[in-house]
């Protein structure tokens, strides 16, 4: 059997409550890494295969180690944080916080303890979901004007302010959960497909050649790159209850990587 690399962190719900997990690419070695009584929303990786950076329901940000697994209270910025992601080639958090107004949510960043969060983005409506793009200086993130659209935006953090994002999605649809692959591709959920139902979408790096890579009754969401790009995991619903699936892209195989009666979402795939 060909070698999967990588490791992927997800959540599960255990003794009533959503904690982060990590499993490695063919679904083995479930190991729980957090245990505080609270919902945890997000997992993105800090260090591959060693730290998780954990955002919790009531917008806490934990920063977990995988090997003893434990967790400790991040405080970072003065308010709660529900969408927090790692930023490990450029150091720091990403993260959305809401302006003055309803759905006036920017992007920003936070290089460390102490330090002053940037604002990365300036669009008059709701921007929010940041995710970094392994291997560069480059974050995608979501945003929307409200209505039937919501589209996914590419900044890089280089860029002179004054610089316009570059819109990757097109259409008065909802486009959701982007990631990004070390050559620039980018996977999503969308309903895009003509019949409301949410599968998983590839595009190039430059936006076009959409490709649709799954197809059921079932919604499927959260996607995410292996290190190889061989493969994209993801969320589905189509044995009946959320668990955590995986792609071959050249063959186009699906496997279920979580067992039967397990209720998981949102993987995340390391870079190594």
């Amino acid at each position: 059997m060909a070698r999967v690399e990588g490791d992927i962190c997800y959540l599960r719900e255990t003794d009533g409550f959503w904690q982060a997990w990590v499993m490695n690419g063919k679904g083995k070695k479930n190991l729980q890494l957090t245990r505080s009584p609270v919902d945890k929303v997000r997992c993105t990786w800090t260090e591959a295969g060693s730290r998780v950076l954990v955002t919790t329901v009531s917008g806490e940000m934990l920063d977990v180690s995988v090997v003893p697994p434990a967790e400790t209270e991040l405080n970072l910025v003065d308010q709660p944080i529900t969408d927090a992601a790692a930023l490990p080639d450029a150091g720091g958090v990403l993260f959305s916080m809401p302006g003055a107004g309803i759905d006036t949510d920017d992007v920003w960043l936070v290089t460390g303890p102490g330090a002053d969060p940037r604002r990365l983005t300036r669009q008059p409506y709701l921007e929010h979901f940041p995710v970094a793009c392994p291997g560069s200086r480059e974050i995608l993130y979501l945003a929307g004007r409200g209505g039937n659209e919501h589209d996914i935006f590419r900044i890089n953090l280089d860029r002179p302010p004054a610089t316009a994002p570059e819109q990757l999605t097109r259409g008065s649809l909802y486009n959701f959960e982007p990631s990004c692959s070390t050559t620039g591709a980018v996977t999503f959920s969308s309903n895009r497909g003509g019949d409301g139902n949410y599968e998983i979408w590839k595009i190039d790096a430059d936006g076009n050649n959409a490709v649709r890579l799954t197809d059921d009754p079932g919604a499927d969401t959260h996607p995410s790159w292996s290190p190889d790009e061989r493969f994209i995991v993801f969320q589905s619903t189509r044995d009946g209850q959320p668990s955590i699936y995986r792609v071959e892209l050249k063959r186009s195989r699906v496997k279920r990587l979580t067992p039967p009666g397990v209720t998981a979402r949102a993987p995340v795939w390391s870079e190594h």
